[in-house]
């Protein structure tokens, strides 16, 4: 089969080679350029091409089910962080795959928020594959489990059919005192973009509590590095996007209050960003601030986990929420810094009652 799988591909990038400046070679694999595939009358050559992969594969695969996973689509495909319309080529390739090749190939492709949000506000046809889009998010009790199942996976331990005892599978790794939902929440809540935060964090204070178990005295003591950590991770996430978007939250966060209403961080946005010279002559190079009002620099701080707004249900942030409008975001009266952020930043803290 391994075999077959290959001979499928090579036809296929035999065909696209015929494309000049379609596909590099010059890296291990194929990347796709779909700028010069858009830019020439090689539409009918792609798709037949595509078609006849994927007649290859299914015949490959025979009985079997197969999956692709395409993960950060901006290093497969360059050049499509500039131009959104690829993004949407892709999707609308990823959807038609799964469409004809029914229960056989599950194709799924993985961006980044950032990237959405670009193609977002630059969308053609988005409401062609909108029914095809889902946003991953991790709920306090999905990163609790995450934990206790990396525990049974470091020890060995089978979980079997009932599931497995998250509360005595941490207790393997961490002790607490008092109630053991008030102890993981005070983990989680430090956590922007899910898994990898929970799993960073918990790492980092294993190594302080060394042969001991992981208290919270512990995870504290870790803060000021994670909290440097995940501001400087946003350029990772979001950089494509907003370049220097770490250095513009460290520049107009510094300082601030951890509570704030809409109205307030619209201005905040404006007296120490837009109209601060200093600041506003290091990033007015940079087109995502060039052409932004105040109101729209408060939605980006939204839109890469900075701020989060309190609702009936508890905190909620980007991640939960991509969809918000800027008009909601402003008539919040209850917005606040991610506590991630807040010890590199030396956010002014809110009293405990209100403290996110």
């Amino acid at each position: 089969m391994a075999r077959a799988l290959k001979a499928a591909l090579e036809v296929s990038t035999a065909t696209l080679r015929n494309l000049p400046g379609a596909i590099d070679l010059s890296v291990p694999g194929a990347k796709i350029r779909l700028a010069d595939l858009l830019r020439r009358d090689d539409a009918d050559v792609l798709q037949v091409t595509v078609d006849k992969l994927m007649t290859n594969v299914l015949d490959a695969l025979q009985t079997r089910r197969g999956a692709i996973m395409i993960d950060d689509a901006e290093d497969v495909f360059p050049g499509i962080v500039e131009n959104p319309r690829f993004l949407e080529g892709v999707v609308r390739a990823v959807s038609d795959i799964n469409v004809h090749s029914g229960n056989r190939i599950h194709a799924l492709l993985l961006i980044k928020h950032g990237l959405w949000r670009s193609w977002y506000e630059n969308q053609r046809e988005y409401d062609r594959v909108k029914h095809s889009i889902g946003f991953l998010s991790w709920d306090h009790s999905a990163l609790v489990e995450l934990i206790a199942r990396r525990i049974c996976h470091r020890e060995g331990i089978t979980v079997g059919s009932d599931g497995i005892d998250v509360r005595s599978l941490w207790s393997r790794r961490f002790a607490w005192s008092g109630d053991f939902e008030v102890f993981t929440r005070f983990c989680t809540r430090h956590c922007v973009s899910g898994s990898r935060d929970i799993v960073a964090l918990c790492n980092m204070a294993a190594a302080r509590a060394g042969d001991a178990l992981i208290g919270q005295e512990h995870i504290e003591a870790c803060l000021g590095k994670y909290a440097e950590d995940k501001l400087y991770n946003l350029n990772a996430d979001y950089g494509d996007t907003y370049p220097d978007i770490s250095q513009f939250v460290e520049r107009v966060f510094q300082g601030a209050a951890a509570m704030m209403t809409g109205t307030e961080l619209a201005q905040m946005m404006g007296s120490r960003a837009l109209l601060t010279p200093a600041v506003d002559r290091k990033f007015n190079r940079l087109t995502w601030y060039a052409n932004a009002t105040q109101e729209r620099l408060a939605k980006i701080m939204y839109e890469v986990g900075v701020i989060g707004y309190e609702s009936p249900r508890g905190p909620v942030h980007a991640i939960e929420n991509p969809n918000l409008s800027t008009a909601d975001l402003l008539s919040k009266d209850a917005l606040f810094v991610h506590p991630a952020f807040r010890p590199h930043l030396a956010i002014v803290q809110a009293s405990p009652d209100a403290e996110q």
